[in-house]
C-alpha cells in the first residue's frame, strides 16, 4: 500500500505568501517505515530535536530557539547559540538527504499544488457577475470555493489516485493509497466535504477506481509525531517562501536547502497550479446540477 502525506501553507495571508499551497510526498509503507526510523535517528542526534518544523528552523524559534511559554532555551541554543544559520543549514541538509535517499523515483514522488491569492479573489468576484449561472449555482459555488483549499484537496486526491490507477493498469496489480493530512490543516470541514464529493465523483465515473483508495474519509496525524509530515512541512514552507521572494522581485530563490530538496535531490515532483484554463473550465461547468464537476477527477475514460 502507498501512503501520501500532505501539509498546507499560505493561509497566513497575502503579506506572508502570495499563494495558497498544499505539498507532500507519496511512497509505499515499507519505504515510510525505513524513512521514519532514519529521520527519528537524526532527530535524536545532538542537539536533539523533538521534531522538525521549518518555520522554527528559519525563525530560530521553538526547537531552534526558546520555548514560547517558559522562554527556556532549547538544546539547539545551548550548543549553537542564537541564529547560527550555518549550523541550521548543515542540520537541515541531513534531513533533506534522508528524504532524497528514501523517496526515490519512479515509485516515490512529491506532489504540490498552488493557487495565487489574487487569482482566487478574482474568481470570487467573477462568480457574482456570471450571466449563465443561476442563483442556486452562484450560492453553492461560492460555498464550495470560499475556502481555496477545497480546490487543492480535490486536486491532490485526484492526482494521487490517478497515479495509482495508472500504475495498476501498467502492472496489473491493485495497490491502494492512503491519504493523510496534518491535523492543523486549514479547514478540516472543507476537507471533509471535498473528500466526500471526490469519492462520489469517482463512484459515478467508475466505482472500480475506489479499489485503489484505502480511506474514503480524511484522516489526520500530528506532525510533531509524524516524520513524513515534517518532510511535507519542509517542502511546503520552501515553496511558500520561494513564491514570496519571487513576488517581491527576486529573479531566483537560491536557498541552499531548497536547491538540495527540489532542484538537486533527484526526487520526482508532480507540480500543479490553477491556471486561467482551469478557472475557465470551472465557469463553463457552472450550470444547474454541475457543481460537483470541477474537472478535477479525470480518470480514463475522461468525463469530458
Amino acid at each position: 500500500m502507498f501512503r501520501a502525506w500532505f501539509d498546507d501553507s499560505g493561509k497566513e495571508g497575502i503579506t506572508q505568501s502570495p499563494v495558497y499551497l498544499l505539498a507532500g510526498y507519496s511512497a509505499r509503507l515499507d519505504v515510510w517505515n525505513d524513512f521514519t526510523d532514519e529521520w527519528q535517528s537524526e532527530l535524536n542526534q545532538a542537539p536533539r530535536l523533538n521534531y522538525l518544523k521549518a518555520s522554527d528552523a528559519y525563525n530560530f524559534e521553538g526547537e531552534f530557539g526558546f520555548d514560547k511559554k517558559t522562554q527556556t532555551p532549547s538544546e539547539w541554543i545551548t550548543i549553537h547559540g542564537r541564529r547560527n544559520e550555518d549550523a541550521r543549514d548543515e542540520r537541515l541538509s541531513k534531513f533533506v538527504k534522508i528524504i532524497a535517499k528514501h523517496l526515490r523515483p519512479p515509485e516515490s514522488y512529491g506532489l504540490t499544488w498552488l493557487l495565487a491569492h489574487g487569482e482566487y479573489q478574482n474568481i470570487i468576484d467573477r462568480l457574482a457577475a456570471l450571466p449563465t449561472a443561476t442563483i442556486r449555482d452562484i450560492t453553492e459555488m461560492r460555498e464550495r470555493v470560499k475556502n481555496p483549499y477545497y480546490l487543492s484537496f480535490q486536486k491532490v486526491l485526484g492526482q494521487e489516485l490517478k497515479l495509482r490507477v495508472a500504475q495498476g493498469l501498467f502492472t496489473g496489480s491493485v495497490e491502494k493509497t492512503e491519504i493523510l493530512f496534518d491535523n492543523d490543516i486549514d479547514s478540516q470541514a472543507n476537507l471533509e466535504v471535498a473528500f466526500k464529493e471526490f469519492v462520489k465523483m469517482v463512484r459515478e465515473d467508475d466505482g472500480r477506481y475506489l479499489n485503489f483508495l484505502q480511506n474514503t474519509k480524511p484522516e489526520y496525524r500530528d506532525d510533531k509525531c509524524s516524520p513524513p509530515l515534517q518532510a511535507a512541512d519542509l517542502l511546503a514552507w520552501h515553496i511558500r517562501r520561494m513564491c514570496l521572494e519571487l513576488s517581491r522581485g527576486a529573479h531566483r530563490y537560491d536557498d541552499p536547502i531548497w536547491l538540495e530538496l527540489h532542484e538537486n535531490s533527484g526526487i520526482k515532483y508532480w507540480d500543479f497550479r490553477y491556471e486561467a484554463s482551469d478557472w475557465e473550465r470551472i465557469f463553463t461547468n457552472v450550470r444547474v446540477n454541475a457543481l460537483l464537476d470541477f474537472g478535477l477527477w479525470l480518470p480514463p475514460p475522461y468525463r469530458r
